[in-house]
């Protein structure tokens, strides 16, 4: 089972994930979700948004032992690397910085912040200024 965490009116699942998904919510509803059911849980800007410090280990929480997290996020030091490099402007990198989010993370972060409550990184990327992280549930 699967489970699609989003951003309402800040981002959306992929149709993949929307076709994949036995559910999907906003992340201001993912507490609705059953605890320790699913094999695999994606945040999409959910960290980056989302007020509650604790996020991560909410999600967490609904991941079976041995299931799978998936975070899309907007990466932070690529948008400060395009803008100084001149391939990002100040008003779109704004954009992308401030609209609303709470946080800005890295992927370098995110990874770390996984690590520290004991996921095993399987697949960590960069896809223009987005990040994606994918990690296992001991």
């Amino acid at each position: 089972m699967k489970a699609c965490v989003y951003v309402e009116n800040k981002s959306q699942p992929s149709l993949a994930a929307i076709g994949s998904a036995l559910e999907c919510v906003t992340n201001d509803k993912i507490d609705t979700l059953p605890s320790a059911v699913y094999d695999e849980v994606e945040l999409i800007d959910v960290l980056e948004y989302d007020e509650r410090p604790g996020i991560l280990n909410i999600a967490a929480s609904k991941l079976r032992h041995g299931g799978s997290i998936k975070i899309i996020g907007t990466d932070a030091i690529q948008i400060t690397k395009s803008l100084s490099e001149g391939s990002m402007t100040a008003a779109d990198a704004s954009i992308h910085l401030l609209n609303g989010r709470i946080r800005m993370n890295s992927i370098h972060e995110v990874r770390k912040m996984l690590e520290s409550v004991g996921f095993q990184i399987q697949f960590a990327t960069i896809s223009g200024n987005k990040y994606l992280l994918e990690a296992l549930r001991p």
